[in-house]
């Protein structure tokens, strides 16, 4: 008999290229067996992940099931719930996402629908059961996730009205706590000391009056304008901050030792020098500090 459709396929699939053995008893009983298509999938995984690899029974994840029967997580987790309450699989759970498998080989065992209740009425005619079950299966599961669905395998991007008074307000309050920043970056500073060259908020300016006083304010400020002024190399992203410091090493040179007013603390009149220009010798302070063995030779 010819194959009208061979011409038009791409694939040609063979035999000795792999196959799956399965008895023909378990093969015509899957057959007349009315199973719902996303059970009949799962079976036919795990028969392939086992017998298919030689191996009575394998471990195989959700992930793994998805990706070879293209249902859904929820699909997956119904699927594989019903093949068990028909004891078409056997199932050994090591954590929420990985089990291990094995086909149920003694069809005899098999149920045609699963088990709901004890009753003493007569059964009902097999195949009417079977679909008023199955349809009673997808009615309910269809109603949990509408109602509400597992938080580990929801993809909505709709928030739930619990979390959305949250995220609200979480971004409110980001959204606040962004402008005070920005304001606060961004307030004019105003132009101080002699040389107008020391930058300062009107903050900044009244943090400075409010630890050391006007004029002592006043006094760090031209410190800082003339040492900036008369030294290009001082250079400061923060001259709140620069006022602050100097003050600090102006603080711990005191002591017998003053910094100069155009020079900040640690490089004044009373300070060590490391450079000196030709021909220039020691103060008399650093002789003393050093020692006569200290000098340099000319």
């Amino acid at each position: 008999m010819k194959n009208p459709w061979r011409e038009l396929s791409k694939v040609n699939p063979q035999k000795e290229n792999g196959h799956r053995e399965i008895n023909n008893d378990i093969y015509h009983t899957l057959m007349a067996t009315k199973l719902p298509g996303a059970v009949c999938q799962i079976v036919l995984t795990v028969i392939d992940r086992t017998w298919g690899f030689a191996k009575h029974g394998a471990p195989i994840s959700l992930a793994q099931f998805q990706r070879m029967t293209g249902l859904s997580h929820s699909g997956v987790c119904s699927a594989i719930k019903q093949a068990e309450q028909l004891r078409l699989l056997v199932i050994e759970r090591y954590s929420t996402k990985v089990s291990e498998y094995m086909f149920n080989k003694h069809y005899d065992t098999w149920l045609t629908s699963p088990p709901e209740s004890t009753s003493t009425s007569p059964p009902e005619d097999t195949s009417e059961r079977n679909r008023l079950v199955h349809q009673r299966v997808q009615d309910l599961s269809t109603r949990e996730y509408k109602t509400s669905p597992p938080e580990s395998t929801s993809t909505s991007p709709v928030a739930t009205p619990r979390t959305e008074p949250v995220k609200k307000l979480f971004k409110e309050t980001l959204k606040e706590t962004l402008k005070e920043t920005l304001k606060e970056k961004g307030a004019k500073k105003k132009r101080y000391g002699e040389f107008n060259n020391v930058l300062l908020s009107d903050k900044e300016y009244q943090k400075l009056v409010d630890k050391w006083g006007e004029a002592e304010c006043l006094r760090m400020i031209e410190v800082l304008s003339s040492g900036m002024q008369s030294r290009k190399k001082y250079r400061y992203d923060d001259h709140y901050a620069a006022i602050l410091s100097w003050k600090r090493r102006e603080e711990k040179d005191k002591g017998g030792q003053h910094a100069g007013r155009d020079q900040p603390p640690g490089q004044g009149a009373g300070a060590h020098r490391k450079d000196t220009g030709k021909g220039d010798k020691f103060s008399g302070f650093r002789a003393i500090e050093s020692g006569p063995d200290d000098r340099d030779e000319d």
